[in-house]
C-alpha cells in the first residue's frame, strides 16, 4: 500500500461528532410546580420533509435540515433561545427584511469542512448527505436527541463516499443558567 492509498483508508471511517446544546431556564418555585416544570420542559421532535422540527414545552427550539435544494450540508435552522428569541438568521431569508448577502452560506447553525481529501463542503463545493438516523429522534421529560449518519461524497465521482460523519444532537433542558460540563 502506497501512502495516498493510506490517506485515503484513513478518511474511509471518519467519523465527526456534533453535540448542540440548549439550556432552557425553568422557574425554581418549588415542588408545587413539578407537574409544570416537567409539561414546560418536554423536548420532542417532529419529522418533516427534509428534517425535524424541535420543541421544548410545546414551542418552537430549532429544525434541523438534513435535506435542502440549495445547501448541500446539513444545518439547524430557526434556533431559539429559551426566552423564545430566533439567535440564527431566517432561512430562506424574507426580502425586505432579512440580510440576503450569500444566504447559502447563513443558514443557521452548522458544522462543515474546507478539505476532507480535497473535497469542500465549507463552500458547499462537495455534498454532505444525510444516510439515514443512527438513532432515532426521540424526546421527553428534560431531554432528548438523535443521531444521523452522513456521507461526505467525492465532487469528482458523486457515487463514491469519501467518509461517513455521526452527528450527535442532544438537547437538555436544566433549571440552572449556566451552560457547563454535561453531568453524563
Amino acid at each position: 500500500m502506497n501512502s495516498k492509498e493510506g490517506v485515503q483508508l484513513n478518511y474511509q471511517h471518519c467519523i465527526a461528532v456534533l453535540v448542540l446544546s440548549s439550556v432552557w431556564n425553568l422557574p425554581d418555585h418549588g415542588v408545587s410546580l413539578a407537574a409544570d416544570a416537567s409539561s414546560s420542559s418536554a423536548v420532542a421532535f417532529a419529522h418533516e420533509p427534509g428534517g425535524v422540527a424541535i420543541s421544548i414545552g410545546g414551542k418552537p427550539f430549532a429544525n434541523f435540515v438534513y435535506a435542502d435544494e440549495k445547501i448541500t450540508r446539513p444545518y439547524f435552522a430557526h434556533v431559539r433561545a429559551p426566552n423564545g428569541v430566533q439567535v440564527t438568521r431566517t432561512h430562506p431569508p424574507v426580502a425586505g427584511s432579512d440580510p440576503i448577502d450569500h444566504p447559502e452560506f447563513h443558514p443557521g447553525v452548522w458544522m462543515s469542512f474546507g478539505d476532507v481529501s480535497g473535497a469542500d463542503s465549507w463552500r458547499l463545493k462537495a455534498p454532505v448527505r444525510f444516510e439515514r438516523f443512527v438513532e432515532e429522534p426521540h424526546g421527553g421529560t428534560g431531554e432528548g436527541g438523535f443521531v444521523a449518519r452522513f456521507v461526505h461524497v467525492d465532487p469528482k465521482n458523486p457515487t463514491a463516499a469519501i467518509c461517513h460523519e455521526d452527528l450527535r444532537c442532544e438537547v437538555r433542558v436544566t433549571s440552572c443558567s449556566m451552560i457547563g460540563p454535561s453531568s453524563r
